[in-house]
């Protein structure tokens, strides 16, 4: 097994691994507070359902797609050990010289709503009034990573943006969550673009970030037994999920 993060190769996903991928993520999350409770709350023993479809991952694979999203491996010797994703917005440049209307018409961004805004500028998202709890928890965690996401990508550069990132359990320390993110500010920097992430309350990502010049600019943090209506032996407690960014490097 690897003992260092050189000794961690990066190659691209390929379809016949995608099982061997899936399953890491499955175990990356089997501990994750936010991820149990929603699958408390439904009654649920499912961790697939709360996760990116395999299919959607697999879908990222073909040759259309890969345009545009970008799944990698991280290898120790023949073992796969972590996988991440990431989208690729305004690759080409080809933003640059559309009206901000025109970008908000033809991609699922609003460049127009954030004349001036920093990266660091409170998140107001505004919780839903009605639904069940789980709905409006989802509304205050969904509306954080979509407004962060839409002011990192601008049609001034090219962003890079993790849909996701996971490490096996049992290989964790190893340096593997900052090699594959190296493998993409290294992308990044290819292009001049930024780079995005919403973290999990993992203090291993955040870290395997902050080493590749990545900064926390922006949190969300939740109570999440404020939105419980189920019983359990212990409270949740709190839960925060981060915004990473990383700006483009010219």
């Amino acid at each position: 097994m690897a003992n260092q993060t050189t000794d961690i190769r990066i190659a691209h996903l390929e379809p016949s691994d995608l099982d061997e991928a899936y399953q890491i993520s499955l175990d990356a999350f089997s501990q994750d507070a936010h991820t149990l409770f929603k699958m408390h709350e439904k009654g649920s023993t499912d961790m697939q359902s709360e996760m990116l479809p395999k299919e959607e991952i697999r879908s990222y694979l073909s040759e259309e797609r890969s345009k545009k999203v970008k799944v990698v491996k991280a290898l120790a010797g023949d073992k796969i050990v972590g996988f991440s994703i990431w989208g690729l917005w305004n690759w080409e440049g080809q933003k640059k010289d559309v009206c901000a209307q025109l970008v908000q018409e033809l991609t699922r961004q609003e460049p127009a709503k954030y004349p001036g805004v920093k990266m660091s500028d409170p998140v107001k998202v505004t919780q839903l009034s009605t639904g069940s709890p789980l709905e409006r928890l989802e509304s205050i965690t969904s509306g954080h990573m979509s407004e962060t996401l839409d002011r990192a990508c601008q049609p001034t550069h090219p962003t890079i943006y993790c849909i996701g990132l996971h490490v096996d359990p049992q290989s964790q320390g190893l340096g593997i969550g900052t090699r594959m993110v190296r493998w993409a500010t290294e992308l990044a920097d290819s292009r001049n673009a930024a780079a995005w992430a919403h973290l999990s309350d993992s203090t291993a990502g955040i870290k395997a970030c902050e080493k590749n010049g990545f900064e926390e600019v922006n949190t969300v943090t939740v109570d999440l037994d404020e939105y419980a209506t189920k019983d359990t032996d212990k409270p949740w407690g709190r839960y925060s999920h981060h915004c990473m960014y990383r700006s483009p490097h010219v």
